[in-house]
């Protein structure tokens, strides 16, 4: 899921959507991972699926994870414990 496999953080923002640091917690997670924005606000995706759709195909990790631009992991080692958890299922 990390470490270069990359987990895929995905932030829609519209137009009724405060600009606010995406995934403010991500900077302080101990994995690395590919974090690809996208930025709706001018209407260029007809929809969230759309949007989701485009960045799923950008994404190059073993797993994708969607995230809205104000969520937040609760620990440091949030996307680590779900990388591990998603590893031993595959």
């Amino acid at each position: 899921m990390m470490n270069g496999d990359g987990i895929y953080g995905k932030c829609l923002q519209n137009k009724s959507t405060p600009r606010v640091p995406p995934l403010k917690s991500m900077e302080r997670q101990s994995a690395k991972f590919e974090l690809l924005l996208s930025d709706n606000r001018d209407g260029g995706y007809k929809s969230s699926a759309e949007t989701l759709d485009d960045g799923g195909r950008e994404a190059t990790g073993d797993f994708i994870m969607f995230a809205h631009q104000d969520m937040w992991l609760g620990t440091n080692t949030w996307l680590e414990d779900a990388e591990n958890m998603l590893g031993r299922l595959t």
